[in-house]
């Protein structure tokens, strides 16, 4: 699990990287953090979910791409919450 740039990916000269994180494991959840926790939108950040090709795992898990809402609207945090729980719970080992 780590926590990237929102635009990781599209960052020139993380080539190498990018390379290497597809070759040497399955992406399975990007989740983007609420905008209004960051003091300048350009500091954005998202948690990346890596899962190494060499551990016993399934192709056909789903992938969890998703935006938490703001930590302030309860409802939609919870919500959120409910989602990611559900995704692990379908696709634990």
């Amino acid at each position: 699990i780590y926590v990237i740039p929102d635009d990781f990916f599209l960052q020139p000269g993380n080539e190498h990287i990018k390379e290497v994180i597809l070759k040497e494991s399955f992406i399975r959840a990007i989740i983007k953090l609420p905008l209004d926790i960051f003091i300048d939108e350009n500091k954005q950040k998202s948690i990346l979910v890596l899962q190494g090709k060499q551990e016993k795992n399934d192709v056909k898990k789903k992938m969890l791409l998703m935006t938490l809402p703001a930590f302030t609207d309860k409802r939609k945090t919870e919500n959120a919450l409910k989602k990611i729980e559900s995704w692990f719970n379908e696709n634990k080992e």
